[in-house]
C-alpha cells in the first residue's frame, strides 16, 4: 500500500533537490528522512532509541519520559513539519517567487535559519486590518490614526526581515492608549509597529454598543473569560470597551468654523482632488446651491461646469481639503490624524456635510440616519467624535454592492448608524437633510433599541461574520503591556498571566465548574498548578507568573496568623517545593513535557511601583506588606537553591528585577543579596533598568507594571 500526501509541485521539486544535495544525514537532522516520515520505521526507531531526543524530530529538554504517550505525540511531527514547510514555501513562492522560496528552504535546511516549533509553524499568526484605529501619543502629540497611517507616521528607519516578509519600525517616543485592570486610562509604550503579508480569512466582529473590529480569524480576543480565537466568538462572550478619549476643546477660529467644516464633509463625501483643484459633483439642488453660497462666504475661488461639477481652485483653504483627498481613493479618504484637536463647531459642520453628501435619513418619522462610505477609517473617525459627544453610533456590517441590472462596486461599503433624537445636537449642526426631513419629538421618552447596550465596559458580541474581502497586508503593534485600545476596545498583543482572578475567584477558567476562591496557601498552590497546566496547553510560549510570590505571601501570612503551623518558615518552604516539583513534572504540556514557566522577584522600588495601588483579596493594600513580601522572596530564592542541590530543575525560569540609576542600585541591600544568591547556581536572570516603567519576567518578554497588580 502506498499512501500519498499531496504537496505543492514546486515545493516537492525543491525538497527533493535538498535531499539530493545534502544527503540522508542532513535530511535526518531536519526530520525529513524516509525513516522518520515512515510511521512504522519511526516506531521501530523510537523503541530502539535510548532517549526521546534520539527519535524525535523535535528534541526538547522538557521531554524526558519515553512511553506510549510520548510516542503518540512525537510520531506525527515529521509529517506536521512537512506540511508546515509546504505551506510556508507556497506562500513565499506566491508572494515573492520561487527563487526566494528556494532560498528560504535552503537556509532552513543547511542551518542558516532555524524555525522553532516548526511542526506547528505558519498556522498561528494574528493581526489587524490596516484601517483599524488607535489613539497614540507620538512626540507628545495625540493622534487618532489607523495601523496603516501609524506605520507611516513613525519616522525611524524601516527594518525588514531576511526574506522581506515582515517589516517594522520602532521609536521610543511612541505610546498608545491603553487601560489597566480597573479600566483606568493610561499610555503604554509601543515597542514596534509591524506589517506583514496575510492569507488568513478576516472576520468582522460587532459588539452590543455598536463598536466593531476586523481581525484575522485566529486572532485571540480578550474576553471576560480569557482569550478566545476571533472565529469562535459568540454572543456569550464579552469584551472590554471604553468611551473615546483624547478630544480637546479648542475655541472656534477664523478658519475651522462650521461653514468650512460642512464644506470638508461634502468634499469627503462627494469630492476628488488633483493638484491645486478640488472637484465636487452634486445633483441635489439645495446642496449644490449651498456649496456655491459657502464658497463665496469663505472667499474660495471656484468655477462651475455644466454637469453639476464645482471646481474649487487653489487657495489656503483648498490646500487643507486637498491634503485629505489627494492621491487617495474613496477607501482612504480621511480627516487628518490630529483631528481630535480641531474645534467642535468645525467637526459638527463635517458631520452635517457628510450627512448631506452620503447620508440617508430613514426610520420612523425620519429619526434615524445612516452614513455609508468606502472609507472605514473615516467611519471610525466620525463615530468616535459622535460618541465623544454622547451620541450612540452603531457600526454597520461591511458589504460589496452587486446588481446585475445596474452596477457592481469593487470596494466594500462601511457605515455608521445613529438616531437623531438628540435634538439639541442634530437640529443645530445645520444639515440640509435633517432639517428638511426630521419630525421633532412630541413627547420625551426612551427610544433606545433593545438590541444595543448604550454604555461601555464589558459588552457582549452581537455579530461575528466573515469579512467581505481579502486583506493581503495586516498590521500589529508590540506594547509593553501586551494589550492596547483598538477601535475603543481592549485588544490583544500578548501578555504574562495575572494571578489576581485565580486568587480571588479560584478555578475561574473551567466552564461549568462552581469555582470558589482559595483560603489557604496549599489550596492556592494547587490552583496555580491547575492554571499552569491549562494555560501551557493553550499557548505556544512560556507561562509567565510575575505576581506569583506576592499572592503566595498573602496566603502564607493568612495561614500563619491563624496559628495552623508551629514552624512557619518550614511550611512556606514545603509549599514552594510542592509548586516547583509540580511545574517540572514531564506530563503537563501535551502529556509529555513539563510546563515552561517564568517567575519574578523584585527589589523594593519595583515592588512599590508594581503594587502601589493593588489590593489583596481581603482588601488590604499590597504596598503595606512590602517588607513581608521581600522576606518571602528570599525564602523562595533559598528554596529554589536548596532544590537544585538535589535536583537540577529546569523551571521556573526566575528573573530578579533591580532598579539602577546613576551607576548605583537604588535598593543596594537587596541587589547585593540577589547577586550573592546567584553566585551558587546562577539560577536567576538579572534585569536591571533605569526606571520602573517596565520589567522582564522571562528571557525576552517585557511587561507593563500597571497590568500585574
Amino acid at each position: 500500500m502506498n499512501i500519498n500526501i499531496r504537496l505543492n509541485k514546486n515545493f516537492t521539486t525543491a525538497f527533493n533537490k535538498m535531499q539530493e544535495t545534502y544527503g540522508e544525514e542532513l535530511s535526518k537532522i531536519n526530520g525529513f528522512s524516509d525513516m522518520q516520515l515512515s510511521y512504522t520505521d519511526f516506531i521501530d526507531n523510537f523503541v530502539d532509541s535510548d532517549t526521546v531526543a534520539d527519535a524525535s524530530v523535535d528534541g526538547n529538554a522538557n521531554v524526558g519520559q519515553k512511553d506510549i504517550v510520548t510516542l503518540i505525540n512525537e510520531m506525527p511531527k515529521p509529517h506536521q513539519k512537512l506540511l508546515a514547510f509546504n505551506k510556508i514555501y507556497y506562500e513565499i513562492n506566491k508572494k515573492y517567487g520561487f527563487r526566494t522560496a528556494n532560498d528560504w528552504l535552503k537556509n532552513e535546511w543547511d542551518g542558516h535559519l532555524y524555525l522553532h516549533d516548526a511542526n506547528t509553524s505558519s498556522f498561528v499568526h494574528y493581526c489587524y486590518k490596516g484601517e483599524e484605529t488607535l489613539t497614540v501619543k507620538y512626540k507628545d502629540v495625540i493622534y487618532y490614526t489607523s495601523f496603516k497611517n501609524l506605520y507611516d507616521l513613525v519616522e525611524e528607519k524601516e527594518e525588514v526581515d531576511r526574506l522581506g516578509n515582515n517589516y517594522k519600525r520602532t521609536d521610543n517616543l511612541l505610546f498608545v492608549l491603553d487601560c489597566d485592570d480597573s479600566g483606568n486610562i493610561m499610555w503604554t509604550e509601543v515597542l514596534c509597529v509591524s506589517k506583514m503579508p496575510n492569507n488568513k480569512t478576516m472576520r468582522f466582529i460587532k459588539f452590543a454598543n455598536g463598536l466593531s473590529q476586523i481581525v484575522t480569524d485566529d486572532h485571540p480576543v480578550i474576553t471576560s473569560i480569557g482569550e478566545v480565537p476571533a472565529k469562535e466568538l459568540t454572543s456569550e462572550h464579552q469584551v472590554f470597551t471604553i468611551q473615546p478619549f483624547g478630544f480637546e476643546k479648542p475655541e472656534e477660529d477664523n478658519i475651522y468654523n462650521k461653514d468650512f467644516g460642512w464644506l470638508v464633509g461634502m468634499a469627503l463625501a462627494e469630492g476628488s482632488a488633483q493638484p491645486s483643484c478640488i472637484t465636487i459633483k452634486q445633483t441635489e439642488e439645495k446642496q449644490y446651491q449651498r456649496l456655491i453660497y459657502t464658497l463665496n462666504k469663505l472667499g474660495m475661488p471656484f468655477s462651475l461646469d455644466t454637469d453639476n461639477r464645482i471646481r474649487i481652485k487653489s487657495s489656503p483653504l483648498e490646500k487643507i481639503i486637498e491634503n485629505m483627498l489627494l492621491n487617495k481613493t474613496a477607501a482612504f479618504k480621511q480627516l487628518p490624524s490630529n483631528y481630535m484637536r480641531l474645534p467642535s463647531i468645525f467637526m459638527d459642520g463635517v458631520v452635517a456635510g457628510l450627512i448631506d453628501g452620503d447620508g440617508t435619513i430613514d426610520g420612523y418619522k425620519h429619526r434615524h440616519c445612516q452614513i455609508r462610505i468606502a472609507s472605514e477609517l473615516l467611519c471610525h473617525q466620525i463615530s468616535s467624535y459622535l460618541q465623544y459627544k454622547g451620541i450612540f453610533c452603531g457600526d454597520r456590517t461591511p458589504y460589496i454592492y452587486h446588481s446585475e441590472k445596474s452596477f457592481s462596486q469593487k470596494l466594500p461599503l462601511f457605515g455608521i448608524g445613529f438616531t437623531l433624537t438628540n435634538e439639541e445636537y442634530f437640529l443645530n449642526i445645520d444639515s440640509i437633510k435633517i432639517n428638511e426631513k426630521y419630525e421633532p419629538l412630541i413627547r420625551k421618552g426612551n427610544f433606545k433599541n433593545k438590541k444595543y447596550i448604550y454604555d461601555y465596559g464589558w459588552i457582549p458580541v452581537i455579530e461575528n461574520s466573515v469579512y467581505v474581502e481579502e486583506c493581503p497586508v495586516v498590521y500589529d503593534i508590540t506594547t509593553t503591556s501586551h494589550h492596547f485600545i483598538c477601535n475603543n476596545i481592549l485588544s490583544h498583543n500578548c501578555f504574562a498571566y495575572d494571578l489576581k482572578d485565580l486568587a480571588e475567584k479560584g478555578l475561574f477558567f473551567i466552564d461549568t465548574f462552581n469555582a470558589e476562591p482559595p483560603q489557604h496557601l496549599e489550596t492556592f498552590v494547587d490552583f496555580v498548578k491547575e492554571f499552569v497546566s491549562w494555560t501551557c496547553n493553550r499557548s505556544s510560549g512560556a507561562v509567565g507568573l510575575p505576581n506569583l510570590i506576592p499572592y503566595m505571601y498573602y496566603f502564607w501570612k493568612k495561614d500563619c496568623t491563624s496559628g495552623l503551623f508551629t514552624d512557619n518558615i518550614k511550611y512556606a518552604k514545603q509549599q514552594i517545593q510542592r509548586l516547583i516539583y509540580a511545574l517540572n513534572q514531564p506530563f503537563l504540556r501535551g502529556g509529555i513535557q513539563s510546563a515552561f514557566t517564568n517567575t519574578s522577584v523584585f527589589d523594593r522600588p519595583y515592588l512599590e511601583a508594581l503594587f502601589g495601588g493593588a489590593e489583596f483579596p481581603d482588601g488590604s493594600f499590597m504596598i503595606d506588606e512590602i517588607e513581608g513580601i521581600m522576606d518571602f522572596q528570599k525564602i523562595y530564592l533559598e528554596t529554589m537553591s536548596e532544590i537544585r542541590s538535589k535536583n537540577m530543575m529546569t523551571f521556573p525560569v526566575n528573573t530578579i528585577s533591580l532598579l539602577k540609576q546613576n551607576g548605583k542600585f537604588v535598593d543596594e541591600e537587596f541587589a547585593k543579596y540577589a547577586i550573592k544568591h546567584n553566585m551558587k547556581w546562577n539560577d536567576s536572570n538579572i534585569f536591571a533598568d533605569s526606571s520602573v516603567n517596565s520589567l522582564s519576567n522571562c528571557c525576552r518578554l517585557k511587561s507593563n507594571i500597571e497590568d500585574l497588580g
